[in-house]
């Protein structure tokens, strides 16, 4: 699953590949929600092969106890900090991350030692609250039908760009145009 991690540079991207057998979700922002966290170990144990919270390989997104940079020349901190939340918030906290670079202090880590020890995640996940997370499934298939995510009022149900929400459908029968 590619998520679009904007802010090292506007086309940054982190690649997540979930444990088998179970079907990730995608979170979406919400102001109203709040943050939550999985209990996970700090670490994973050496050896240990992809953990039961899948693998995120972060690139320039995400370093153990750091980020990305933010002082290129299309880099924005507020972006940086957004897809930081995005990634606290919607994986799993044993989920495995793999940074591209910056080893000094180790090569890998899990969400939850990050949601624990990272400074930027924290002020991320501080600033900006995510909704629920949709089924993945549902997301995937709408990108195979061609639609856009939409959202009627009420409970968290996404309709395409082809399908009209129900209250839509309903103004549009009563409006006289």
């Amino acid at each position: 699953i590619v998520f679009e991690t904007p802010g090292h540079t506007p086309g940054s991207l982190c690649l997540y590949i979930p444990p088998p057998n179970e079907v990730p979700e995608v979170a979406a922002e919400d102001d109203s929600a709040t943050a939550g966290g999985d209990a996970a170990p700090e670490r994973p144990a050496a050896g240990s092969g992809v953990s039961g919270g899948g693998v995120l390989l972060s690139g320039d997104t995400l370093f153990v106890g750091g980020r990305g940079q933010t002082d290129t020349p299309e880099g924005s901190e507020q972006d940086l900090l957004r897809s930081l939340s995005r990634l606290g918030q919607g994986l799993p906290g044993r989920c495995l991350v793999l940074p591209g670079h910056d080893y000094a202090q180790g090569s890998s880590t899990t969400v939850a030692a990050e949601r624990k020890n990272n400074e930027y995640i924290r002020m991320g996940m501080g600033q900006f609250r995510l909704a629920k997370p949709l089924p993945v499934n549902q997301v995937c298939q709408c990108n195979i039908d061609g639609g856009s995510l939409s959202f009627s009022p009420g409970p968290r149900t996404p309709t395409t760009s082809h399908e009209s929400p129900p209250a839509a459908e309903a103004a549009a029968a009563d409006s006289p145009v």
